[in-house]
């Protein structure tokens, strides 16, 4: 899916806003995530795990932000979903001595050529993502009790997803330091 398409959402929230307030912005996110994730399904006949949540989370906290007529609601979403990730690892560590992480991880990254099957390394990624995921959901909650709704809104529109995607190049730049394949053709190589 092309980047410009994924991040449309939130292009419009943050314009939205802009011009006529959080509960319009709210709604018009609303509505554009639901004709999105629309969109995909007839186009791909499916969605992703994170898209149904991303779904479920904006239609619910936005409702309830329009319901209630207050914008906390709607300044806790990202919280949800950041934390909810955390929990997801967590519990599947914790409980199903399953890596979450991993298993996401690793078919995606040998799409790529890298190849980890070190337990270790699998399990540093895990306290890594997890963490990550605590920290953005805790930044936001910070933003959005301390400051006004335009600077939650700038955060959550500019820092959040720069963080997210320095979280991820990290991530990516550090397990392929630890790629099996790259070790086996620099050890062939010499």
């Amino acid at each position: 899916m092309n980047a410009l398409f994924e991040i449309l959402p939130l292009i419009v929230f943050f314009v939205v806003f802009k011009l006529k307030g959080i509960y319009i912005a709210t709604g018009a996110l609303m509505v554009i995530t639901i004709l999105q994730s629309i969109f995909i399904y007839f186009k791909f006949k499916k969605l992703t795990v994170m898209q149904i949540v991303t779904l479920v989370l904006v239609v619910a906290f936005g409702a309830v932000t329009l319901i209630f007529h207050d914008d906390i609601y709607m300044k806790f979403k990202p919280t949800a979903l950041y934390w909810g990730f955390a929990v997801a690892l967590e519990i599947s560590w914790r409980t199903y001595k399953t890596n979450l992480a991993q298993k996401i991880l690793k078919p995606m990254l040998e799409k790529s050529d890298i190849y980890i099957n070190n337990s270790k390394i699998w399990l540093k990624t895990h306290h890594f993502c997890a963490a990550f995921f605590w920290a953005l959901g805790l930044l936001n909650i910070i933003i959005a009790y301390r400051y006004s709704i335009d600077v939650w809104i700038n955060v959550k529109v500019w820092v959040l997803p720069i963080l997210s995607f320095i979280g991820i190049f990290s991530l990516a730049f550090w397990l392929n330091k630890h790629n099996e394949i790259k070790s086996d053709k620099e050890q062939s190589i010499e």
